[in-house]
């Protein structure tokens, strides 16, 4: 049986982490295992800057972030085979990859931001799998690297690209078997795709969860296991909540709720490929694997206590028919139509006769959003606000978010969830 592994960028963030990596991966010798990598961390934010450079038209800036990027990752490689040593088939494969950036980046017609985005982000995912897969190499597991993007396709929703799931399988099925037929390992990446033109799509931010359900789906896998820097999944973020607990084990329907609320340990997409197969998922410590994490499968015990997610940067719509009609059937179409049209991820939503309010993520259509709506309705905002949510809440704890948060500007609950829109503590 097959066994999926994801290692996010924390967990690769240099080259003592990757040799991490590599000691994990040698006590599964005689499995068969397919490995998912982010970018190194901090490397999608550099990235992003490289984006904004380039359609800002500041070509010699772009190239010039690049280029710094870049030299990271040969910093990393020198590191982990000292600077001597590196191989050179790495150095070619490295600036083969960062060559087709460049070509992006000094090519004069420019796209929308989302194509470009997508066509220079990649590369985070790319160099990353390439150090990954030399190192393992080098330290004699019997390694192939493979391109996500020659078997994971999408449609042309460039950030958030639906996936091919009939051509997806049948790749994945094929060629992924094909390679571990003569490798006991195989790595790849996370987050990135591409769709029938061949040009590069992603799957939404910290998409890589996703990559490796959808390759468990594909491969029955026996497992998927998330490797983090947390001990599991945590009941609260651990930074703001000292006494936050893991949670030993999640049913399929909880741990999506969870991450639809925005628990941030999984991605919100990443459960449900798997659920359909029933295949176990895992959430292990990277820094002490002896822990024994979370397991989230079907059938398990509910959770018994309330779980603490909070959401920063929300934005809070007030939108009013500038006729006075009822907010209705065909005013709630026509707002999350335009919600829809500028990719807007709503989280919630509350209606009054005459008023729809939604509390949606900071985004930067939201001009456009506000100029398309402003024709048609009376628009009022509040920005820079805090979405707390209490999964499986008790009076106590509702009580004691109110008593901190006196300020509230929305508050929301049903049988499970307590949902609160409160300005951001100075």
């Amino acid at each position: 049986m097959i066994k999926i592994f994801k290692f996010g960028g924390a967990s690769i963030q240099d080259a003592q982490h990757i040799q991490k990596v590599a000691t994990i991966l040698e006590a599964t010798a005689t499995e068969k295992v397919v490995v998912v990598v982010s970018a190194i961390a901090k490397t999608t934010n550099a990235l992003e800057k490289v984006v904004d450079a380039h359609l800002e038209g500041n070509t010699d800036e772009a190239m010039q972030l690049l280029t710094t990027i870049h030299g990271q990752h040969i910093g990393i490689a020198e590191q982990l085979f000292s600077p001597e040593s590196v191989p050179v088939a790495l150095l070619q494969d490295m600036e083969m990859y960062v060559g087709e950036v460049e070509w992006t980046l000094q090519d004069g017609v420019k796209k929308d931001y989302d194509y470009e985005y997508d066509q220079i982000i990649a590369i985070g995912e790319i160099l990353a799998s390439l150090l990954v897969s030399y190192y393992i190499s080098y330290k004699k597991i019997n390694t192939k690297w493979l391109d996500v993007r020659d078997v994971l396709k999408t449609d042309f929703t460039y950030r958030k690209a639906k996936v091919n799931w009939e051509w997806t399988s049948k790749e994945v099925t094929t060629r992924v078997t094909a390679l571990l037929a003569n490798a006991s390992c195989i790595v790849t990446q996370g987050f990135i795709a591409s769709n029938d033109e061949n040009c590069t799509t992603t799957l939404g931010r910290e998409g890589s969860d996703y990559t490796s359900s959808i390759l468990g789906y594909c491969l029955d896998a026996a497992s998927v296991t998330i490797w983090k820097d947390v001990p599991g999944v945590l009941n609260a973020d651990p930074k703001k909540y000292p006494n936050a607990l893991v949670i030993p084990q999640l049913s399929y329907q909880e741990a999506m709720e969870l991450t639809y609320y925005g628990a941030t340990v999984i991605h919100p997409k990443t459960l449900q490929p798997i659920y359909n197969k029933n295949i176990p998922l895992y959430v292990k410590c990277f820094l002490d694997t002896s822990l024994p994490g979370t397991i989230i499968a079907d059938t398990l015990p509910h959770l018994t206590h309330s779980a603490y997610i909070e959401k920063n940067k929300q934005i809070l719509l007030s939108i009013a028919p500038k006729d006075f009609s009822f907010i209705v059937e065909d005013n709630i179409s026509a707002i999350f139509h335009y919600l829809h049209q500028y990719k807007i991820n709503v989280n919630i939503v509350e209606n009054s006769a005459l008023k729809c309010a939604v509390c949606i993520d900071d985004t930067r259509n939201l001009s456009a959003l506000l100029h398309t709506l402003s024709s048609k309705y009376k628009v009022w905002y509040n920005e820079n606000l805090m979405l707390y949510t209490i999964y499986n809440y008790t009076e106590e704890s509702v009580q004691d978010i109110l008593q901190k948060h006196p300020k509230t500007l929305l508050r929301q609950q049903n049988r499970k969830v307590f949902q609160l829109v409160t300005v951001t503590n100075p």
